[in-house]
């Protein structure tokens, strides 16, 4: 039992933040509608076992980040909680130094 009530109400927030993003399945970026606005509704980085990973909590789904940006989105990943941006899934590409396509997308402010 919590003898601080604050204490309390912070441990329950952060357990419904986590299991928030358990109760979601997990799409493919490339799986998300082409040119389609997904409201993001919070970021977190997570450790995998390829590393470090940005996974972000959709509406309906929760998607991983290519390892590519992890380092560009970790100092910025708190700012995914005000819940003013959107991802949108552009496509895939094939580039000359990779044996697989790359998904392209873009972070948007909504």
């Amino acid at each position: 039992m919590c003898g601080d009530l604050d204490l309390c109400k912070m441990d329950l927030l952060k357990v419904k933040k986590i299991s928030a993003f358990i109760e979601k399945p997990t799409t493919k970026l490339g799986d998300l509608p082409v040119n389609v606005i997904h409201k993001i509704f919070d970021g977190k980085l997570i450790t995998s076992r390829y590393g470090e990973a940005v996974l972000l909590e959709l509406a309906e789904n929760q998607v991983f980040l290519p390892n590519r940006v992890t380092n560009i989105i970790k100092p910025n990943i708190d700012q995914f909680a005000s819940r003013k941006c959107g991802l949108k899934f552009i496509g895939e590409k094939v580039l000359q130094s990779q044996p697989k396509s790359a998904a392209i997308f873009g972070i948007v402010e909504l």
